[in-house]
């Protein structure tokens, strides 16, 4: 069951005018953090391109998980069943999971939620008005609905959440002769379905724990649901880190600061962990760069923003010169982009870094030229 709420918001020419200038602020802090971003991020990959490197190299491959005196320090990978001989109690519930090394908890409660659709409509004279449909369903969420947020709270108020999903971990996990620590396991994963006995106060339906006046079939408002996976012990597990006695504990290779401090379920060898490794690593870079790269042709959009808000007072010249401001925007913050990211690497990888230059600057350099071949100097 669902039902719905509707605003309609309007902004006159001068309202959208002086909103503009307040978006060129906001368009230049975009250009610095995305700079930021992109010079950050680089440096980033290049410390994690050599700490894998240097991991690769150096690592010790085990062909028993036990703690050998003349590992102390080293990078070393090993691969063996884990044990934990104690239980894993969910205080939130009560739940139970005997030998568990990773109980991964989900909370849902069943709530209003909100989404919402806009329509906009431009005018002459430069008034905007703005049709914003808000439509409020009961359903299950993992993140809690905040109602005295809704656009229409009356008749949609929320309980709290009393708790969260969370993970819980074995305090005395180990493989082999090593100690498992608590984010160690946490790389793991989510581990397998599991549904435990019904605590005091729930009861199991469906694969979860339900507590409230509902069933699984037919929530109520504030009705909780609870599903678990979990990585049992006897799992085998292979882990690249560093050896500081029994720990296994983050290694770091002189020179750089990225941390080696790969777990996997199953027997893999370090190559492929710190070659999987790699190619996540290069992933981010790649999305970190577009993310930058995307906040710099905001950012100039933005700051060119007024000369849109000039040309509202006639909507279909609004919409050339905002065709226009896009195209401008991305002629100018991609080359930006190119910039920094070659600044970056005269830093951190200064032998690549010439041809990146050259490629930012070219469209400025092209650019020139062309004006100068329409706009030729007078004659004197």
């Amino acid at each position: 069951m669902s039902n719905t709420y509707t605003t309609v918001r309007r902004e006159n020419y001068f309202q959208r005018l002086g909103n503009s200038f307040f978006g060129m602020l906001i368009g230049f802090v975009l250009i610095v953090a995305g700079c930021w971003l992109l010079f950050w991020n680089d440096g980033r990959a290049v410390d994690a391109e050599r700490g894998l490197k240097a991991g690769a190299r150096e690592v010790v491959s085990l062909t028993q998980p036990r703690v050998d005196p003349a590992n102390e320090g080293k990078l070393v990978h090993l691969s063996g069943p884990t044990a934990a001989s104690g239980t894993i109690v969910d205080p939130a519930t009560g739940a139970q999971f005997p030998s568990a090394l990773l109980v991964a908890r989900k909370v849902e409660m069943f709530q209003w939620v909100q989404t919402s659709e806009s329509t906009t409509k431009e005018k002459v004279g430069g008034t905007q008005e703005t049709t914003t449909t808000y439509t409020y369903t009961k359903q299950w969420s993992e993140m809690p609905q905040d109602s005295s947020t809704f656009a229409q709270p009356d008749g949609h108020t929320n309980p709290d959440m009393p708790f969260s999903s969370e993970r819980l971990f074995a305090s005395d996990a180990t493989i082999g002769g090593f100690r498992l620590a608590r984010d160690l396991i946490d790389r793991l994963g989510g581990g397998t379905a599991t549904t435990p006995a019904a605590p005091d106060g729930w009861r199991a339906e469906g694969g979860a724990l339900i507590r409230g006046t509902g069933t699984a079939a037919e929530p109520q408002l504030g009705d909780l649901r609870v599903t678990y996976a979990t990585i049992q012990a006897g799992t085998v597990v292979s882990v690249v880190a560093g050896q500081a006695g029994a720990e296994l504990v983050p290694w770091v290779r002189r020179g750089t600061n990225y941390e080696v401090y790969l777990a996997t379920t199953g027997a893999v060898p370090a190559g492929q962990m710190i070659t999987e490794q790699r190619e996540t690593e290069q992933t981010i870079t790649w999305i970190l760069r577009v993310l930058g790269t995307i906040m710099n042709m905001i950012g100039f959009g933005l700051l060119m923003g007024p000369l849109k808000a000039i040309a509202n007072v006639f909507p279909p010249l609004a919409g050339l010169v905002g065709g226009g401001i896009g195209l401008v925007a991305m002629a100018l913050g991609l080359p930006l982009s190119l910039i920094v990211i070659a600044t970056a690497w005269l830093v951190f990888r200064p032998l690549l870094a010439g041809g990146l230059i050259v490629a930012g600057i070219a469209p400025f350099v092209f650019l020139a030229r062309r004006k100068a071949a329409v706009d030729p100097a007078p004659a004197t």
